[in-house]
């Protein structure tokens, strides 16, 4: 009994001293983050809580300065890059745990669609937000835009009209993926050339190789697709894909395209990750 009592006693010592010497170091942690926001304040001139959002935004690997310059080259849409810390950039982020949870989750590694039933339910807003947000997270992410029709990341990200997917598909160049500036882990394939019909192109093989090439090269692809009115090129590129989220836009979705989306997916072979409605 008495090494018993003894044995304990040494234990609960133990855990006591542990204790102690965690709530030194975090003592010690919290001194060290309060000196660096402060030297960061007086050196760019800047209010506390402006200093210690720039800290915030390099420990959680946000790369780009919130209050600088870089963060307001990006359009006013791509919230995830240029508001990191307001509530809808953590809606985008609540979004990527639940597909982080789901449609990159497991051996199959897959890419995911983002559909919409009409134009102007706001999906292009959908996937660039949620790339950005990915490219937050460890790992590397690819944005595509196949959207051959009348593309419009472009325009959210602003980089320059240069050859995409429809110039690799036909055969013109090998590749034409490229970093995005100011936004450390993202990487973009721009749609290239607006074409009236490229229903033959993302039917081909060739897209389904490049596809393959991509998610094994990337821990995340995401691609942006024209709204199912316009043709069957959404359906096609989550069939290859492998996963598709369907968004609707509130005031603006009608309740019967949405269905005969919803319809036409589940008769095929792609993952539907989910509806998500968009308030934009």
């Amino acid at each position: 009994m008495k090494d018993f009592n003894h044995d304990q006693e040494s234990r609960e010592s133990e855990q006591a001293s542990a204790e102690a010497r965690q709530l030194v170091r975090r003592r010690r942690e919290l001194v060290s983050g309060e000196e660096h926001i402060l030297a960061r304040r007086h050196e760019h001139n800047l209010r506390f809580g402006e200093a210690a959002a720039e800290l915030r935004s390099q420990q959680f690997h946000y790369p780009f300065n919130v209050y600088g310059e870089a963060a307001q080259s990006f359009s006013q849409e791509l919230v995830a890059a240029r508001e990191p810390f307001s509530d809808l950039a953590e809606e985008f982020r609540s979004l990527r745990t639940s597909l982080l949870a789901t449609v990159f989750s497991g051996m199959g590694k897959r890419a995911l669609a983002v559909i919409s039933a009409e134009k102007g339910d706001g999906k292009t807003y959908m996937a660039a937000n949620l790339a950005v947000s990915f490219s937050q997270f460890a790992g590397r992410t690819l944005l595509i835009d196949a959207n051959l029709r009348n593309p419009g990341l472009q325009r959210l990200l602003r980089t320059d009209n240069h050859p995409g997917l429809a110039n690799v598909l036909a055969g013109d160049v090998e590749g034409a993926v490229t970093p995005v500036e100011g936004l450390e882990g993202l990487h973009f394939l721009g749609a290239g050339y607006a074409m009236t019909d490229p229903v033959k192109l993302l039917q081909g093989t060739r897209f389904s190789i490049l596809l393959e090439q991509m998610v094994a090269s990337f821990d995340y692809v995401l691609i942006d697709t024209p709204s199912n009115d316009v043709g069957p090129d959404a359906r096609l590129i989550a069939a290859r894909s492998g996963a598709a989220l369907l968004v609707g836009r509130e005031g603006h979705s009608r309740v019967a395209g949405l269905r005969r989306l919803l319809k036409q997916m589940n008769i095929g072979p792609s993952l539907i990750a989910g509806v998500v409605l968009n308030r934009h």
